[in-house]
C-alpha cells in the first residue's frame, strides 16, 4: 500500500535497455533493476515490459525469470506482471500444490479474478428446477449443479435462491450442504472442499463474510487472520452488511462472539475495528498522519502496557489515511512499522 514515487522523466525505452545492462556481464545487479521497477507505477511496467519485447524480442518476465531466483525472482516477476495475469499466476500455484492452497483462491473473489459469462437467456424458475432434479434419484449430479451455479454472476445466483426457496419451500443451501456430502467417489477431504466451495459461492458475500467468521472464531484457537480480513479489508458498508448477515444467521452480534471468542489487545483491536463505519474517501490529512506517526512510535517502542492508541488509530482511521501514517513512520524513522518490536506487541498490524 505504499505509494509509488515516479520519476519526473520517464522512458520505458531507456529503462528496458537499463534492465538489459543490469542483466548482462558476470552475475545480475539486482539493486539496478530494484531501483528502476521499484519507482515505476503500473501503467509504466506495462509501457516497459512492451517496449523490452519490441527491442530484445523476448518477454522481459522470461528474461527475469532466468536471471533472478527464489523469493527475489518470484516478487519482482508478481510486480512486473499485470494484475490479470498476476492473479492468474497466483491461482496456478495455488492447484498445483499437493493440497491446493484454498486461502489463495478464495482472495481472488474481492479482486474480480474471473470473468463469469452468462447465458443470453436466463429463468432462475428453470434453474432452480435443474438443480432439483441433478439432487433427486441415485446420487447426485454435481457436474450440473456447477454447470449451472458456476455461470451465473452474483445477482442471478441470488435469483435462483430465492426462486427455489419459493418452489421448494427449502434453503438452496441447505438442500446443497445435504447432497454434497455422500458421493463415495471421491475423497472425503475434496468432498468438504467442493461443499463448502459450491455453498459460499451461492451466498451473498456479506453471508459468506458471516459465515467465515463464524468459522473462524469455532475453532479452538479463532482464525485472527480470517477476521483480520473481513474487519479490515471491507469497505464501510459491506462490513455493516456482514454484521447484519450475522445477527440474522447467529441471533447474536459478531462484535458479541469477537469479545467472547478472543482475548487480551487483539480482541479489542476486532472488536473496535468491526463496530467502527469509517470513512472511505480520498482525502489525507498530512498533519495528522505526522503526529499518528509519532504516537504510534512512542507507543511501540516505549513498551506501553496495553495498545490503546494503536487500536484506536487503525479502528478509526480510513485506509488510504492509514497508509499516510505508515508511510511517514517509515520515512521519520526508517523502518517500517510492521517490523518493528512486534516481540514486544500483542498484535499484529493489519496493513501493510
Amino acid at each position: 500500500m505504499a505509494t509509488i514515487v515516479s520519476p519526473p522523466h520517464f522512458s520505458p525505452v531507456e529503462d528496458a535497455e537499463n534492465i538489459k545492462k543490469a542483466c548482462q556481464g558476470f552475475g545480475t545487479d539486482e539493486k539496478a533493476i530494484i531501483s528502476i521497477l521499484g519507482h515505476r507505477n503500473l501503467f509504466q511496467r506495462k509501457l516497459i515490459r512492451q517496449a523490452y519485447q519490441e527491442i530484445y524480442h523476448e518477454d522481459l518476465i522470461h528474461q527475469l525469470k532466468s536471471e533472478l531466483s527464489g523469493d527475489f525472482e518470484k516478487a519482482i516477476c508478481l510486480w512486473v506482471l499485470d494484475p490479470p495475469e498476476r492473479d492468474a499466476l497466483l491461482a496456478n500455484l495455488a492447484l498445483q500444490k499437493p493440497v491446493p492452497d484454498c486461502k489463495t483462491l478464495r482472495t481472488s473473489r474481492r479482486k474480480g479474478m474471473a470473468t463469469i459469462v452468462s447465458p443470453p437467456h436466463f429463468s432462475p424458475v428453470e434453474d432452480a428446477e435443474n438443480i432439483k432434479k441433478a439432487c433427486q434419484g441415485f446420487g447426485t449430479d454435481e457436474k450440473a449443479i456447477i454447470s449451472i451455479l458456476g455461470h451465473r454472476n452474483l445477482f442471478q445466483r441470488k435469483l435462483i435462491r430465492q426462486a427455489y426457496q419459493e418452489i421448494y419451500h427449502e434453503d438452496l443451501i441447505h438442500q446443497l450442504k445435504s447432497e454434497l456430502s455422500g458421493d463415495f467417489e471421491i475423497s472425503w477431504r475434496n468432498i468438504w472442499y467442493l461443499q463448502r466451495a459450491i455453498c459460499l459461492w451461492v451466498l451473498d458475500p456479506p453471508e459468506r463474510d458471516a459465515l467465515l467468521a463464524n468459522l473462524a472464531l469455532q475453532k479452538p484457537v479463532p482464525d485472527c487472520k480470517v477476521l483480520v480480513e473481513i474487519a479490515c479489508m471491507r469497505s464501510p458498508e459491506d462490513l455493516l452488511a456482514t454484521r447484519r448477515a450475522y445477527r440474522c444467521l447467529y441471533k447474536r452480534s459478531l462484535e458479541e462472539d469477537l469479545a467472547s471468542r478472543t482475548t487480551g489487545d487483539i480482541r479489542k483491536l476486532l472488536v473496535a475495528t468491526a463496530s467502527a463505519y469509517k470513512y472511505d474517501g480520498e482525502e489525507i490529512d498530512e498533519t495528522l498522519a505526522h503526529s499518528e506517526a509519532a504516537i504510534l512510535h512512542d507507543e511501540i517502542l516505549g513498551k506501553a502496557v496495553d495498545h490503546e492508541e494503536t487500536i484506536r488509530v487503525i479502528s478509526t482511521r480510513s485506509g488510504v489515511q492509514l497508509c499516510a501514517i505508515f508511510n511517514r513512520y517509515k520515512d521519520i524513522y526508517g523502518r517500517s512499522i510492521t517490523k518493528v518490536n512486534q516481540k514486544n506487541m500483542d498484535i499484529k498490524l493489519c496493513y501493510n
